[in-house]
């Protein structure tokens, strides 16, 4: 194994000036100091140097290293934005050279994660969709560590995506294409912001339009009995010629669309938004999330609570990063 004793005779510094060096992200302003520091980050890296987190952590308290906690009931599994949210918290944090561990907190049990149990963490990001349970509530307030909210619209200590800004440009670029019958199609009541954001978002688009906002809900339990709720809606002679749908329920509108004889774009157009799996792949008109960038903006808060654990951050809304056209979409001649 090297060590830094090993640097240092290679450099032809003292084991104090490498451990200075590599434990620091300063960058010198002197330039004789810059280059040799430059000279052992260099060294340290062909030589294959790891440093020792262990030690690190006796001396200093602190373990570069940050947890992950994702809220579900024992019965779910994990939207498909959160894999692009870690891609985003990973990448972030390895810059900071901070390690990132993952855990599930069941929202419908007490027991909490043996990685927040042994509290080996600086600080902690937490995605919860739910209510947590008491237990987990109170464990992670005794836990006593910075702490982040990611996908959850806060005031203070929070990364999310604007949903408000994404369901505009979505309704937008409905108004744009000369539609002026446009529904909004999907769960909107949900507890979590989202939905109540992205009808508000849609709603404040056809207002300023001057055109009646129409909201369909698709609550049901299952995928057929949804596109079968919605198929009536849309073989009324007043039928929507657009569809803003949110995550979860595009598949459904498609088939709902099939069930009432219409076809898409000719007939009926789509404009999703949301976490969505297998958008690109279908070539479906949507507004992409930004969830690798409020996973990133995560991170640099956490960095900054970690730096200042009794200071509360202002909140980042992170705006969606573009509309992809895809092929579900027509404008009206």
């Amino acid at each position: 194994m090297v060590t830094l004793k090993d640097i240092a005779e290679a450099a032809g510094v003292s084991s104090m000036t490498v451990s200075r060096v590599l434990n620091s992200k300063t960058e010198y302003s002197r330039p004789s100091f810059a280059v040799r520091a430059q000279k052992i980050r260099k060294l340290a890296d062909a030589m294959g140097y790891q440093p020792n987190v262990a030690a690190r952590a006796i001396s200093t308290g602190k373990f570069a290293s940050a947890g992950l906690f994702v809220a579900k009931k024992r019965a779910e599994g994990v939207n498909a934005g959160s894999s692009v949210f870690v891609r985003g918290l990973v990448s972030r944090l390895d810059e900071q050279s901070i390690a990132l561990s993952y855990a599930v907190v069941e929202v419908d049990q007490d027991s909490s994660p043996t990685l927040l149990r042994e509290r080996r963490l600086d600080g902690m990001i937490l995605e919860a969709e739910q209510t947590l349970s008491l237990g987990n509530h109170k464990a992670i307030l005794g836990a006593n560590m910075p702490v982040v909210l990611l996908n959850h619209r806060a005031e203070f200590d929070a990364a999310y995506p604007d949903e408000v800004l994404a369901a505009g440009a979505a309704t937008r670029l409905a108004l744009e294409g000369g539609h002026r019958r446009i529904a909004l199609l999907g769960n909107t009541d949900s507890d979590h912001f989202s939905g109540p954001d992205r009808r508000a978002g849609y709603e404040k688009a056809m207002l300023d339009a001057g055109l009646k906002p129409e909201v369909i809900h698709a609550d049901a339990n299952n995928a057929w009995a949804r596109a079968e709720a919605i198929a009536p809606l849309l073989r009324r002679a007043d039928r929507p010629t657009a569809l803003i749908v949110i995550e979860g329920v595009w598949q459904n509108a498609m088939v709902a669309a099939a069930m009432a004889g219409l076809r898409v774009p000719e007939d009926l157009s789509l404009v999703a938004i949301g976490q969505l799996a297998n958008a690109h792949d279908a070539q479906l008109t949507h507004v992409r999330m930004p969830t690798y960038w409020v996973g990133r903006a995560a991170a640099d808060l956490l960095v900054a609570k970690m730096i200042s654990p009794h200071e509360p951050q202002p909140a980042v809304a992170v705006p969606y990063r573009h509309v992809d056209r895809g092929v579900t979409f027509k404008p009206i001649p």
